[in-house]
Protein backbone atom coordinates (compact mmCIF):
# COMPACT_ATOMS: atom_id res chain seq x y z
CA UNK A 1 0.00 0.00 0.00
CA UNK A 2 2.04 2.88 -1.55
CA UNK A 3 -0.43 5.44 -2.63
CA UNK A 4 -3.96 6.16 -3.14
CA UNK A 5 -6.78 5.98 -0.23
CA UNK A 6 -5.55 3.34 1.83
CA UNK A 7 -8.80 1.42 2.73
CA UNK A 8 -10.38 3.34 4.95
CA UNK A 9 -10.79 5.60 8.39
CA UNK A 10 -12.08 4.87 12.22
CA UNK A 11 -14.61 7.57 10.54
CA UNK A 12 -16.40 4.54 8.74
CA UNK A 13 -16.57 0.49 9.93
CA UNK A 14 -14.02 -1.73 9.22
CA UNK A 15 -12.99 -5.42 9.89
CA UNK A 16 -9.65 -7.23 8.79
CA UNK A 17 -9.74 -10.84 9.73
CA UNK A 18 -6.96 -13.59 9.05
CA UNK A 19 -5.78 -16.67 9.35
CA UNK A 20 -2.26 -16.98 9.57
CA UNK A 21 1.05 -18.41 10.94
CA UNK A 22 4.75 -17.71 10.98
CA UNK A 23 7.19 -20.46 10.20
CA UNK A 24 9.58 -19.06 13.00
CA UNK A 25 9.77 -16.76 15.68
CA UNK A 26 13.65 -16.46 15.85
CA UNK A 27 15.08 -13.29 14.43
CA UNK A 28 11.81 -11.64 12.86
CA UNK A 29 8.77 -10.36 13.51
CA UNK A 30 5.29 -10.60 12.16
CA UNK A 31 2.51 -7.71 12.13
CA UNK A 32 -1.05 -7.74 10.94
CA UNK A 33 -3.29 -4.34 11.04
CA UNK A 34 -3.42 -0.83 9.24
CA UNK A 35 -0.78 2.24 9.82
CA UNK A 36 -0.83 6.04 8.75
CA UNK A 37 2.21 4.73 7.06
CA UNK A 38 1.86 4.20 3.55
CA UNK A 39 4.72 1.06 3.88
CA UNK A 40 5.66 -0.51 7.72
CA UNK A 41 9.31 0.04 8.72
CA UNK A 42 11.87 -2.88 9.01
CA UNK A 43 12.48 -2.99 12.45
CA UNK A 44 11.31 -4.06 15.26
CA UNK A 45 8.19 -1.63 15.90
CA UNK A 46 5.53 -1.34 13.54
CA UNK A 47 4.70 2.37 14.45
CA UNK A 48 6.18 5.54 15.14
CA UNK A 49 5.32 8.48 17.47
CA UNK A 50 4.08 10.75 14.73
CA UNK A 51 1.57 7.46 13.10
CA UNK A 52 -2.13 6.58 13.68
CA UNK A 53 -2.09 2.88 13.41
CA UNK A 54 -3.62 -0.30 15.20
CA UNK A 55 -1.47 -3.64 14.79
CA UNK A 56 -1.45 -7.40 16.30
CA UNK A 57 1.83 -9.05 16.02
CA UNK A 58 5.34 -9.42 18.00
CA UNK A 59 8.57 -8.78 17.62
CA UNK A 60 11.93 -10.08 18.17
CA UNK A 61 13.21 -7.08 20.47
CA UNK A 62 12.03 -5.02 23.42
CA UNK A 63 8.43 -4.43 23.67
CA UNK A 64 6.11 -6.80 22.21
CA UNK A 65 9.09 -9.62 21.99
CA UNK A 66 7.57 -12.01 23.97
CA UNK A 67 3.75 -12.48 23.43
CA UNK A 68 1.18 -11.86 20.81
CA UNK A 69 0.70 -8.12 21.36
CA UNK A 70 -1.22 -5.14 20.37
CA UNK A 71 0.22 -2.22 19.07
CA UNK A 72 -1.78 1.25 18.55
CA UNK A 73 -0.90 4.95 18.02
CA UNK A 74 -2.91 7.91 17.73
CA UNK A 75 0.11 9.93 16.33
CA UNK A 76 0.20 12.46 19.10
CA UNK A 77 1.78 10.63 22.28
CA UNK A 78 3.87 7.57 22.42
CA UNK A 79 2.89 3.72 21.37
CA UNK A 80 0.68 1.81 23.46
CA UNK A 81 1.24 -1.76 23.25
CA UNK A 82 -0.93 -4.60 25.46
CA UNK A 83 -0.58 -7.87 25.51
CA UNK A 84 -3.35 -10.04 23.38
CA UNK A 85 -5.77 -10.73 26.65
CA UNK A 86 -4.12 -14.11 27.63
CA UNK A 87 -1.30 -13.48 27.53
CA UNK A 88 -0.39 -15.60 24.80
CA UNK A 89 3.08 -16.54 23.82
CA UNK A 90 4.43 -15.69 19.94
CA UNK A 91 4.56 -19.17 18.41
CA UNK A 92 3.95 -20.65 14.89
CA UNK A 93 0.81 -22.23 15.36
CA UNK A 94 -2.01 -21.05 13.36
CA UNK A 95 -4.07 -18.12 14.96
CA UNK A 96 -6.98 -16.45 14.07
CA UNK A 97 -7.12 -12.55 14.23
CA UNK A 98 -9.81 -10.17 13.98
CA UNK A 99 -9.73 -6.38 14.03
CA UNK A 100 -13.03 -4.42 13.48
CA UNK A 101 -14.73 -1.27 14.73
CA UNK A 102 -18.46 0.59 14.21
CA UNK A 103 -18.24 4.13 12.74
CA UNK A 104 -15.86 6.41 14.89
CA UNK A 105 -16.45 3.42 17.51
CA UNK A 106 -13.51 2.01 19.89
CA UNK A 107 -11.65 -1.08 17.65
CA UNK A 108 -12.09 -4.70 18.78
CA UNK A 109 -9.06 -7.17 18.70
CA UNK A 110 -10.62 -10.80 18.36
CA UNK A 111 -7.39 -13.46 18.92
CA UNK A 112 -8.55 -16.85 18.86
CA UNK A 113 -12.20 -16.33 19.57
CA UNK A 114 -11.09 -13.72 22.35
CA UNK A 115 -12.46 -10.26 22.20
CA UNK A 116 -10.66 -7.02 23.73
CA UNK A 117 -11.35 -3.45 23.20
CA UNK A 118 -9.27 -0.61 22.64
CA UNK A 119 -10.10 2.50 24.33
CA UNK A 120 -7.22 4.54 24.34
CA UNK A 121 -4.57 6.01 21.74
CA UNK A 122 -6.42 5.49 18.79
CA UNK A 123 -5.94 6.38 15.56
CA UNK A 124 -7.85 9.31 14.46
CA UNK A 125 -11.26 8.94 13.06
CA UNK A 126 -10.45 11.11 9.65
CA UNK A 127 -6.72 9.40 9.52
CA UNK A 128 -6.57 7.26 6.23
CA UNK A 129 -5.18 4.04 7.12
CA UNK A 130 -3.50 1.68 4.92
CA UNK A 131 -3.76 -2.43 5.57
CA UNK A 132 -0.35 -4.75 6.52
CA UNK A 133 0.16 -8.03 6.87
CA UNK A 134 4.15 -8.98 7.18
CA UNK A 135 6.61 -11.26 8.12
CA UNK A 136 10.04 -9.74 8.31
CA UNK A 137 13.45 -10.96 9.11
CA UNK A 138 15.65 -8.88 10.76
CA UNK A 139 18.97 -10.93 9.83
CA UNK A 140 19.53 -12.68 6.31
CA UNK A 141 17.18 -15.86 7.46
CA UNK A 142 13.92 -15.92 5.47
CA UNK A 143 10.63 -15.58 6.68
CA UNK A 144 7.61 -17.93 5.50
CA UNK A 145 4.34 -16.57 6.53
CA UNK A 146 1.75 -18.87 5.70
CA UNK A 147 -1.43 -17.46 4.96
CA UNK A 148 -5.14 -19.52 4.95
CA UNK A 149 -7.45 -16.33 4.25
CA UNK A 150 -7.48 -12.72 4.46
CA UNK A 151 -10.65 -10.86 4.80
CA UNK A 152 -10.95 -6.99 4.32
CA UNK A 153 -14.46 -4.95 4.57
CA UNK A 154 -14.81 -1.57 4.83
CA UNK A 155 -18.32 0.80 5.24
CA UNK A 156 -17.51 3.71 2.69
Amino acid sequence: PTAGVGIGRRLFGARMLCRISNTSTATGRFFFGVTSATALPNNAQPLAVADHGLIVGWNETGTGSTNWSIFHNDGATSVTVDNVTGPVAKDTAYHTIEINWAASGNPNIIFDGTSQSITTDLPATTQILFFNCIAQASTTTAKTLLIKSIWIEADK
